[in-house]
């Protein structure tokens, strides 16, 4: 029953911060041509966050794209990721805390020092078609339905997506994404690790379960 448009989370255990620093510094060329700094801190250790990996992809080139498309030479990105764990102590600043998030997150912020968003603009900027950009000083195509679509991802996550802008000065996104399984539905994880190769999927998985057919 899957209508045009519909999308279905396939969420896998991730390591993302390896996967967020491969995807920033796939920009890393482009940045150097136009003398963007590129800066990305994230842990050694391994950050396990539940994800589908093509979505978790599709938001942070979003993302990436619109800070090195709105930030000029010499300017800086900046591509952040952090895990917080809740402890007891803290439970009682959760009732601010989107339900799903209540068992610890993990951030992944992407900031520019990059021309900024109007304040009465920001409310608007997840909405679909809207161009943020007519000013002269974004003179570059809208990423409206970018943004938009960044959004639906991050929500089909259980997470929650923020932005602060100063005009001038730079955007910050934060992407706020669950630990944990126990938000999910069964039907939307996959329990193959999204960052082991498919051959390998296939040769651990071939002695204990047959393959679905059609």
């Amino acid at each position: 029953n899957r209508g045009a448009g519909v999308k279905t989370l396939r969420a896998s255990p991730m390591n993302v911060a390896p996967f967020v620093k491969g995807r920033a510094y796939s920009f890393e060329s482009s940045a150097g041509l136009r003398q963007i700094g590129l800066e990305v801190v994230a842990p050694d250790e391994a950050v396990e966050v539940y994800c589908d990996r093509d979505m978790l992809e599709k938001i942070l080139s979003n993302l990436l794209s619109n800070a090195f498309k709105f930030t000029g030479e010499g300017g800086k990105v900046t591509v952040a990721v952090s895990e917080f764990k809740t402890r007891n102590s803290e439970r009682r600043y959760l009732d601010s805390v989107p339900p799903s998030l209540r068992n610890g997150e993990v951030d992944i912020t992407v900031s520019d020092s990059g021309v900024g968003i109007e304040p009465e603009k920001l409310p608007r900027i997840f909405d679909r078609f809207y161009q943020v950009d007519e000013s002269q000083t974004r003179e570059h195509e809208g990423s409206g339905i970018g943004l938009a679509l960044v959004k639906e991802l991050v929500e089909l996550h259980y997470g929650v997506i923020e932005v602060r802008s100063e005009p001038g000065r730079g955007t910050e996104f934060t992407v706020r994404l669950p630990l944990g399984r126990s938000h999910l539905k069964d039907e939307e994880i996959v329990e193959t690790p999204a960052d082991v190769p498919a051959a390998t999927d296939a040769a651990a998985t071939a002695d204990g379960f047959k393959e679905d057919e059609g």
